[in-house]
């Protein structure tokens, strides 16, 4: 599955419950929890350029921002 591909999935799943705009924040969230989970299995990583709508879900290496520190725990008080 690819980011497109997951991003799509979880949109329309939060659809069912969520108006548009709140479904298109919760699929960001969804992407974001998946890339920070394969990130977290990968080791040694080799850069290669693809656009970032075709790749795949377990390929994505995301560099840490300083708002990624404590951004759940935000999100769980509200």
């Amino acid at each position: 599955m690819n980011v497109e591909e997951f991003w799509n999935l979880a949109f329309i799943a939060a659809m069912h419950r969520l108006s548009p705009a709140e479904a298109e924040i919760e699929a960001n969230k969804a992407l974001d929890i998946v890339i920070k989970h394969w990130q977290s299995t990968h080791g040694d990583l080799k850069p290669v350029w693809t656009p970032f709508a075709q790749q795949r879900l377990s390929e994505i290496y995301r560099q840490s921002r300083s708002s990624d520190q404590g951004a759940g725990e935000a999100a769980d008080k509200s």
